[in-house]
């Protein structure tokens, strides 16, 4: 029965790419007239980006599975799919942004959200039957394909927006430099055709707000068995306007947020999470409310437990004025096309987290006071809660049910222009309920003093 499942999983991601085709709501955003040139141009990309993921494999760690011959290649064409056993960061985390380089070297060539999403998708197939000597892989394609756009058209935004086209010198060399670095097939593709010598007006310019922050972090378990500290390094984005007026297209607005714990120079913690709104209806209810449809993708390493999704779902979220007081609230609903969840029991399986279809649902509130009406980004004191849960039943590992979740509460005091303090807690909690055995629960929660500087 788990082969049929996944089967429909991949029909059910195939599916949601042709109806992105075929939506009219969300226009076509090209700069110029595309050529065979933009077509031709991204496909060289992936076929490039994954021989030289292939080929550090192959020369430099001399993998197993980079030792490809025109046998294996048959075999993987004869055989079929399975469910592959790699790595719990390998599959949740490498694969996504192997994707993403697949997606930016479409949109890099002028192809809009959902065309070069296809173009990740047949990447993703690309690898999986010519660069390894292992079967295809349900979860790496389904991972690939849709963390890599998740991940691939918010880096993707940011990477346009550090670009100033009509920039130069030193001051283009560092701009075309870090762009690049984020997303490395989209300034590939600039040098190629030439773009990274062009000098013009900025087309668009949209709106994004961010803060980096770094400070202490005290990670406790609820038993007070576990303690933990470490330095945590965050970083927030948001990108777009609720209120914007022109014709909405996919990840018009987002938000990034991501953070790296450190322990005596080691990674200890990590997280990254990207929601982006793929369609948005705005209606009058007092304030800015918005119903839309999104795609997220999450990413959380702990010492505690471990959780990747890739899920799309329905949005609902509002905005509020009153004298100097802002809210906004709101609430997503997702269905996870595939998580992983790493196990909490030593039962004796192929890996050691599960994988699954599932949901994701998340809460939130922001209740910010502006000393003036014109206060920026982080400028002004502000309470934030959220909470978000995950919900996974097993397909391949063990068979139940996983649930976990993250609830969080930050208050951001500002000190002087960009500078801020930021208190915050988060809660984390989990619970395996195997179809055969007793159920596992376990939680800790994190203290944390931050130092913010608004970018």
């Amino acid at each position: 029965m788990s082969e049929i499942r996944a089967r429909i999983l991949v029909s059910v991601l195939v599916l949601f790419m042709g109806i992105g085709q075929s939506w009219a709501a969300s226009p076509v955003h090209v700069d110029r007239e595309l050529d065979v040139e933009d077509y031709v141009l991204p496909a060289g990309l992936i076929i490039f980006s994954n021989l030289v993921f292939w080929g550090w494999g192959r020369l430099v760690l001399d993998s197993d599975y980079s030792d490809v011959t025109p046998s294996t290649i048959a075999r993987n064409f004869r055989e079929g799919w399975e469910w592959d056993d790699d790595a719990f960061a390998t599959n949740q985390l490498g694969h996504p942004y192997q994707g993403q380089l697949y997606f930016a070297a479409a949109r890099a060539s002028g192809h809009d959200f959902w065309v070069s999403g296809i173009y990740t998708f047949f990447g993703s197939l690309q690898w999986e039957y010519f660069m390894e000597n292992e079967l295809p892989s349900y979860n790496d394609l389904i991972t690939t394909t849709f963390g890599g756009i998740a991940v691939g058209e918010a880096l993707y935004r940011l990477s346009a927006n550090l670009m100033e086209p009509d920039s130069s010198g030193g001051e283009r060399i560092a701009r075309e430099i870090g762009a690049g670095l984020l997303t490395p097939t989209h300034g590939l593709s600039r040098v190629i055709n030439g773009e990274v010598n062009e000098h013009r007006e900025r087309v668009e310019d949209w709106p994004s707000r961010g803060a980096i922050m770094v400070g202490p972090d005290l990670l406790r378990s609820d038993t007070s068995t576990i303690s933990l500290r470490s330095l945590r390094f965050g970083l927030l984005v948001e990108y777009g306007e609720l209120q914007q007026t022109s014709d909405f297209r996919p990840f018009d607005w987002f938000t990034l947020s991501s953070s790296l714990n450190l322990f005596e120079g080691k990674p200890q913690r990590g997280q990254i999470d990207i929601l982006g709104l793929l369609a948005r209806w705005k209606f009058d209810c007092g304030g800015t409310c918005v119903l839309g449809l999104n795609q997220h993708y999450a990413y959380i390493d702990t010492p505690i437990f471990k959780v990747g999704t890739s899920s799309v779902g329905a949005s609902l979220m509002a905005e509020f004025e009153w004298q100097h007081f802002r809210l906004r609230t709101g609430a997503h609903a997702d269905i996870i096309a595939l998580g992983g969840f790493s196990s909490l029991t030593s039962a004796d399986f192929a890996l050691n987290y599960s994988l699954g279809p599932g949901g994701m649902v998340r809460a939130f509130g922001a209740l910010r006071w502006m000393r003036n009406r014109d206060s920026g980004w982080f400028n002004h004191f502000e309470l934030r809660a959220q909470n978000t849960r995950y919900f996974l039943r097993s397909l391949n590992g063990l068979d139940g049910n996983e649930y976990a979740g993250v609830t969080s509460g930050h208050l951001h005091v500002p000190i002087y222009g960009n500078l801020g303090l930021v208190f915050g807690i988060d809660v984390y909690d989990r619970q395996t309920i195997p179809d055969v055995g007793e159920n596992i629960f376990s939680s800790y929660y994190t203290e944390q003093l931050f130092l913010l500087w608004k970018l």
